[in-house]
């Protein structure tokens, strides 16, 4: 017995030798992570620095608990939003860890469905900080954006208060669906235009929008994702052919409650003014355009003002005419009645606190503009409710509520009009300057109806605008297992609008109608169901971040419009439709659409080293038809933190250095409802001898297509993140190259179908860009700081395919008066490309009228006219000016777009600058089409008065004569288009923290002043050349069409905490 108890008693310690110090090397570590007020950082990623696989997450009440071993040394702790703490490990078990703001590489910051280090993303994404965009107090959230995202071009459709914008990421993607982003707030979709918010209106053919997302109040942000490359949005499937912003509004922080008062006032005023004639100088254009009338056409018509009786026909009465000279000093300058200095408020009192139980947010907002032209202004009133409850360690319950009222006061701008008066920012310009403030005609005055007292339409033209959101986030989240968390999402959003729209008989289209009224009403609701299912963890030196879910969202709308005329009088307005004689019919219509998907997406980290990405979702939708309901996203991205490489420790000036490599499919189902089946509409028609109704396809919707199927994007992305110096400079470039195919487009076919066109999928276009971006901290210290940073983006767009059977299509006309539709869609040329006549500078004279072969054959009286009219050239050589002498005259895409800002800390004092800026890229300036048209009704610029064709100026005019004709081509040629280069001044804000007492009521306090477009550098000759009258058409872009001016703003504002 003795003989085998000592081996075996030998054996047992020598085995107990070799596992005691693997128990040594296993202990457990718990803590607590919090915010800078002490409350406590639910979903914090807490990870080992040398094991990067030893991985876990904080819960509801912040805390964590981690296995560790001996070689963990320092453990990592994130969270979104915040800089990141690595805290060396000691020989205490419990750790409390405080998280501060900031922005480095190691960033949690918001992806599609969940979040992730900075450092770990694959992806193109640009985060942007909600401090950043309140520190100019915007009073909307998109026009903040401008210039600070590679990549992403903010047009402004006007200037007016509340209006809306166009967001465009890497390009344009297709001719039907706009260029605008799929905007995700608080993890819910929120899918509405700015078209699709703005009911109809009886104002012609205006483009006024409406913000789509007005309601949101900028103070409320916490920080803005957008996604820009398809690894990153393919997750959105086909929500995500645009790019995706992701908007993640503030929570409350732990502690006792906080008061927090945002306030400021500004005045605002119009950029520039346009140099037009006075009246003196106007009468004289009139008495000559009337003489050149009567010498050139032969005519004897009356010359308006040369002090002789004439007779009026409106009043049957004889008057005296003035002469040019009795106007000197006389002048109405329509500008200066038209625009105002205009004074805006900006309110927010927010309220928040947390303690172990959850955290809550409450916001009040309320924001009245007024706009700089008389008449306009814009109203909002919003809250949001931002609530979070820890039931039990594992469970979480959130809602996200806000509830806003706006009102939109409106003029009319951005008009296509043909049988209506003109936007009044044009009619500012071209209206006669003789007339009186409230005069619509003065005794025997002849005016273009189509030109019309801009100050009289902008006062008693009611056009106004109410709308109501209530847009919901409510999310439950339960921590299944270490690493495994449930989330159920459910948003409930609705939109309903109104709009009141009344033409008294003080303007023109209301006296020939005896007043007309128009109400019309959008209302849309959508409903959002998500379930999510993600798992974060790790085997040895792998990690994974892994993702599942199912989504379901349907929306309604419907819409009424009532239009009547014919009034007693023009007191009751738009109130009672039925006390008009001539009601027409109200124009009604509903419908409802639905998406469900299943998507997942796996996150792969070796060693913090290489990364990969893979993604799939599948998209049905109710648009299309039974076979081409379902479509499938794939994308997938490779990542190489080269700095985690062992030789890499040589270069310690290297803080990070990653390659990213990214693929993805993405969609587009941008269509109405129902486009796919045959639509029916109540029709008339003869039966037995009588009138019968029914019912039979719908001519002006077009024919159905069961064969219409979902507009998928490919693109291919690489790019760079680098960071050097400890992080004071960050570097990243992206080059991406994406092709959309099965264009939606409306394709014109043969009348005898009995429809003119169809809606199909046909045609390619193609995106391919670069990007850069850089931030730098030159000075960074206690008494003293500066950062500065910029970015730059370059795209150039080009058309693939139009189809088998198509070459080129045409735009739609810009102008009653223009003789051709500049834009068209060809292969090889960008979407914005222009196409029109060539001019070849003015007839001089009669010989070299005579010498051109186009006017051969013309007789002495027509060779006569055309002295002083524009010369075209006959490309073609055929002897003939017609549409086989069009080519391409220019391009509404920039060059290159970009921005930089700075910031200086000293002391208490703070200094932000902001300048944005674009190159390249033309405007149609349609403002300017008029003042072609020399000695028409219209008033025309002081530059187009000074060189006209006269018998004196007729060696280097470049203007026409001043000719009383209605006979004049108006070609659009590159006289209109022009260069539409910018660099703006576009935010400056100084700012001081005053200093408070130990007994203040007061936590913090700041005062600042700013200013917005204080100055911009441009040749462009109208208003502003930041403008986009035609907002989301992706069609006809950078037209300025009567548009409403930006402003220049000077604001006063106050932070308080308490």
């Amino acid at each position: 017995m003795r003989k085998h108890f000592y081996p075996r008693v030998l054996l047992t310690l020598l085995c107990l030798g070799f596992l005691l110090p693997s128990f040594a090397q296993v202990r457990t570590i718990t803590g607590t992570v919090k915010d800078e007020k002490g409350g406590p950082l639910a979903g914090a990623t807490i990870r080992s620095v040398e094991t990067p696989s030893t991985i876990t997450t904080s819960d509801a009440r912040g805390n964590f608990t981690l296995r560790i071993t001996e070689k963990d040394k320092k453990i990592e702790v994130s969270y979104v939003g915040l800089d990141p703490e690595t805290i060396p490990i000691r020989s205490e078990s419990n750790y409390d860890v405080t998280l501060k703001g900031g922005q480095s590489m190691n960033d949690v910051i918001v992806v599609g469905y969940g979040t992730m280090r900075r450092r770990d993303v694959t992806g193109a994404v640009t985060s942007i900080k909600g401090a950043d965009i309140s520190k100019a107090a915007p009073t909307d959230m998109v026009s903040a954006l401008q210039g600070r995202a590679a990549g992403v071009v903010v047009s402004t459709n006007d200037g007016a208060p509340g209006a809306g914008l166009a967001i465009q990421v890497r390009g344009t993607n297709s001719f039907l669906s706009g260029t605008s982003p799929l905007y995700v707030i608080d993890g819910i979709p929120y899918g509405t235009s700015n078209s699709g918010n703005t009911p109809s209106s009886d104002g012609g053919n205006s483009k006024q929008s409406i913000n789509s997302l007005g309601f949101l109040n900028p103070s409320d942000i916490e920080s803005i994702e957008i996604l820009k490359d398809a690894s990153a949005t393919a997750i959105y499937g086909s929500r995500g052919a645009n790019g995706v912003i992701l908007i993640t509004t503030k929570k409350g922080k732990r502690g006792m409650d906080k008061v927090e008062l945002n306030s400021n006032m500004s005045v605002n005023s119009v950029i520039k003014k346009i140099d037009v004639l006075d009246a003196h100088e106007y009468a004289l254009m009139q008495n000559e355009a009337y003489r050149n009338a009567n010498y050139y056409d032969g005519t004897s018509m009356d010359i308006p003002y040369d002090g002789s009786m004439k007779f009026d026909v409106r009043s049957g009465k004889y008057f005296k005419s003035k002469t040019p000279e009795e106007y000197i000093g006389h002048n109405n300058d329509w500008q200066d009645i038209l625009f105002r200095n205009a004074l805006t408020q900006n309110h927010t009192l927010t309220i928040s606190g947390g303690g172990d139980a959850g955290n809550h947010l409450l916001s009040f907002n309320y924001v009245n503009q007024q706009g700089v032209i008389v008449g306009s202004k814009y109203q909002r009133y919003g809250i949001r409710a931002n609530l979070n409850r820890n039931l039990k360690n594992w469970l979480v319950v959130g809602t996200n509520l806000v509830y806003g009222q706006e009102i939109n006061n409106m003029v009319k701008t951005n008009t296509t009009d043909n049988a209506h008066a003109e936007g009044v920012t044009r009619s500012a310009l071209t209206y006669n300057p003789t007339q009186g403030l409230y005069d619509t005609l003065s005794a025997g005055f002849s005016q273009s109806d189509l030109i019309t007292n801009p100050y009289i339409y902008a006062t008693t033209l009611k056009d106004e605008v109410k709308a109501i959101t209530f847009n919901s986030s409510t999310y439950l989240e339960a921590t299944l297992l270490k690493g495994l968390r449930f989330r159920q999402n459910f948003g409930y959003n609705i939109y309903n609008a109104r709009r009141e729209n009344y033409i008294p008989r003080t303007v023109h289209e209301g006296r020939d109608k005896n007043g007309i009224a128009f109400v019309a009403s959008n209302e849309w609701n959508s409903l959002v169901l998500e379930s999510i299912m993600s798992y974060l963890g790790s085997v040895g030196d792998h990690t994974f971040n892994a993702t599942a879910g199912f989504v379901y969202e349907k929306s309604n709308f419907q819409y009424v419009n009532n239009r009547a005329t014919n009034f007693i009088n023009d007191l009751l307005q738009n109130y009672n439709l039925k006390a008009a004689q001539n009601p027409d019919p109200p124009v009604t219509g509903r419908g409802a659409q639905a998406l469900a998907s299943v998507l997942g997406r796996l996150n792969y980290n070796y060693k913090n080293r290489y990364l990969v990405t893979v993604s799939w979702r599948a998209d049905g939708s109710s648009k299309f038809a039974r076979n081409n309901k379902w479509a499938y996203f794939p994308s997938a991205a490779l990542g190489w933190n080269l700095k985690q490489e062992p030789f890499m420790k040589q270069f310690g000036f290297i803080s990070e250095f990653k390659f990213r490599l990214g693929y993805g499919k993405t969609g587009n189902q941008a269509i109405g409802p129902y486009q796919s089946l045959d639509r029916l509409a109540p029709y008339n028609y003869s039966f037995n001898g009588a009138l019968s109704s029914g019912f039979a396809e719908d001519v002006n919707a077009g024919p159905g297509n069961d064969d219409l199927r979902w507009e998928p994007t490919e693109q291919y992305n690489a790019g760079i993140d680098a960071a050097f110096l400890n992080n004071r400079i960050t570097f990243t470039a992206d080059f991406y190259h994406k092709e959309t195919t099965d264009l939606l487009q409306f394709l014109t076919i043969p009348g005898s179908n009995g429809f003119t066109r169809k809606l199909v999928n046909s045609g390619s276009v193609r995106n391919k860009g670069f990007e850069f971006a850089i931030n730098t901290i030159p000075v960074s210290n206690s008494l003293f700081s500066w950062s500065i940073g910029g970015n730059i983006s370059f795209n150039r767009n080009k058309i693939l395919s139009l189809g088998d059977d198509s070459k080129e299509q045409f735009a739609a006309s810009l102008d009653y008066r223009a003789q051709n539709a500049p834009f068209i869609q060809r292969v090889g040329l960008p979407i914005g490309a222009l196409y029109s006549w060539v001019e070849d500078g003015i007839y001089r004279n009669e010989a070299e009228v005579r010498a051109d072969p186009v006017k051969a054959g013309l007789t002495d009286p027509f060779i006569r006219k055309n002295i002083g009219e524009i010369r075209y050239v006959d490309l073609n050589k055929d002897g003939i000016i017609d549409d086989k002498d069009r080519t391409i005259i220019g391009d509404v895409n920039p060059k290159f777009t970009y921005g930089i800002t700075t910031n200086f800390n000293y002391k208490r004092f703070d200094l932000n600058i902001f300048v944005n800026g674009r190159q390249g890229g033309n405007i149609v300036n349609m403002n300017y089409r008029l003042f072609n048209d020399v000695g028409s009704y219209n008033n025309v610029t002081q530059e187009a008065w000074d060189n006209r064709w006269t018998p004196e100026n007729w060696e280097h005019a470049t203007y026409p004569k001043a000719w009383k004709t209605e006979g004049r081509p108006m070609y659009i040629t590159k006289r209109f288009l022009e260069d539409g280069s910018f660099i703006r001044l576009r935010n400056v804000v100084l700012g001081y923290n005053v200093p408070l007492s130990s007994t203040r009521i007061l936590e913090r306090l700041r005062i600042y002043i700013s200013g917005t477009n204080l100055l911009t550098i441009s040749n462009y000759k109208g208003f502003d050349p930041d403008i986009n009258g035609f907002g989301e058409d992706p069609a006809l872009r950078g037209v300025d069409l009567s548009a409403y001016p930006n402003s220049k703003t000077f604001n006063f504002g106050i932070q308080a905490s308490f």
